[in-house]
């Protein structure tokens, strides 16, 4: 009897330890599965990217890219500017939440392509549309159209996005898709310039781009508005 109870025993050792081998190889597949079900979640969350018409909001102001187009040159039959690649001409909205006025300057825009390459604005080319909104003062809680003009490679296998930010600090920032030059498609407007002296600026907001060369020593916008008879 006593015999018949170690085999019992050394039976039933046996066992347990055939389950907890068992269990110990089916637990790591279930942590994997577990590993590959959560991870197309995560990158979906990276790939999400704005497109033409989304709201932007950023600090105090609220931004819309409406449309883009492109063109060789831009301007009217009195004063034009020509592109040595292309120009991207934005549609944009923006809107002021701050309590008083502000000038929105075009340091904020930024086009960017699928090779990683930054393009500033064409300030000569955005003035010679007639309608550029960077040298707009922005009334709190009225939303403000213009065009905003970048010059870019003429390559349609580069695709266009722009970047815009709170301030020339970089701080929080959006990218809105454009496309390529293939989908963009050439634009229809014309130049409200008629003259040189019909793209004068009034007095006060040139005083305004002056103070700003003074004080912080960002002239390049005054400087270009001086060169184009703006100022």
């Amino acid at each position: 009897m006593g015999i018949l109870t170690k085999k019992n025993i050394v039976i039933g050792i046996i066992v347990l330890f055939i389950l907890s081998a068992v269990a110990s190889t089916m637990n790591p597949k279930t942590s994997s599965n577990n590993s590959t079900t959560q991870a197309p979640s995560a990158q979906a969350s990276e790939d999400v990217r704005l497109k033409i018409g989304d709201t932007i909001t950023l600090k105090d102001f609220k931004y819309k890219v409406l449309g883009v187009s492109k063109s060789k040159s831009v301007g009217s039959e009195f004063a034009s500017k020509t592109a040595n690649g292309i120009f991207l001409i934005l549609e944009i909205e923006a809107e002021n939440f701050k309590k008083d006025s502000e000038i929105l300057t075009y340091g904020n825009f930024k086009v960017k392509d699928s090779k990683n390459r930054e393009f500033d604005v064409d300030t000569s080319a955005t003035i010679y549309t007639g309608s550029g909104i960077f040298v707009d003062r922005l009334q709190p809680g009225i939303p403000k159209r213009g065009q905003l003009v970048f010059e870019v490679p003429n390559d349609e296998t580069i695709e266009f996005r722009v970047r815009i930010s709170e301030g020339l600090i970089l701080k929080k920032r959006e990218e809105v898709v454009l496309g390529n030059l293939s989908v963009i498609k050439p634009t229809t407007q014309t130049s409200e310039l008629s003259s040189f002296g019909s793209s004068q600026l009034p007095s006060n907001l040139c005083q305004e781009f002056q103070n700003q060369c003074d004080n912080s020593g960002e002239c390049e916008e005054l400087n270009d508005l001086k060169q184009f008879g703006a100022c």
